[in-house]
């Protein structure tokens, strides 16, 4: 059995592994341009900053957490883990696949990402003139403000997918902090039982 100290003493040896994915979601926040924090996070509407937030407390709460679930069971399961965040990748690649959009403005030289939902409403052009637009096409003639996002897609659908982009980012930066804290934690305890001379 290792002491909490003697937890974060091999945590702390990991810093820089446990750290990224800690400070990502706020780090993204504070870039300048849309387009580059959008690789580092997804773009999730106007209440971006309180997931974000909300992400980063979770993922530092989740050290801890490991420190006191690996205190109490001796049994590991790292398959368990290594499949969630399998898992929890694939879900948001196919989220991003189908509704994260990026639309490049030439003249600008810049690209807007925005994730939109799963069901349209009424206003669709579409729907007014006969035509099939595909989602970027129908980006790219009415913008991508959230007041717009809002109209064309139902706001039950914006926010579903916009919970699940954020439950699989979140699940996969917080498995991948408990597997590397769970190898601090066995290094800890392996430290203790054979100390160096």
């Amino acid at each position: 059995m290792i002491t909490l100290k003697e937890y974060f003493e091999a945590v702390k040896s990991t810093k820089w592994f446990v750290g990224i994915p800690i400070v990502l979601p706020a780090f993204s926040q504070l870039l300048s341009q849309r387009d580059t924090a959008t690789y580092l996070c997804p773009p999730l509407g106007d209440d971006q900053g309180v997931f974000l937030i909300v992400t980063s407390l979770a993922l530092a709460a989740f050290s801890w957490i490991v420190f006191e679930v690996r205190r109490s069971r001796k049994k590991r399961r790292p398959f368990l883990s290594f499949s969630l965040l399998v898992v929890s990748l694939f879900a948001f690649v196919a989220l991003n696949i189908f509704f994260v959009k990026h639309i490049y403005y030439d003249r600008l030289h810049q690209e807007d990402s925005v994730s939109v939902g799963y069901a349209r409403t009424a206003f669709t052009p579409e729907k007014l003139v006969g035509k099939v637009y595909s989602d970027l096409d129908l980006l790219r003639l009415t913008g991508t403000d959230e007041r717009v996002i809002e109209k064309l897609w139902t706001p039950r659908s914006i926010h579903v997918v916009r919970l699940l982009l954020w439950l699989s980012y979140t699940m996969f930066l917080g498995t991948l902090i408990w597997l590397i804290s769970s190898m601090a934690y066995q290094h800890a305890v392996d430290e203790a039982s054979h100390p160096s001379n």
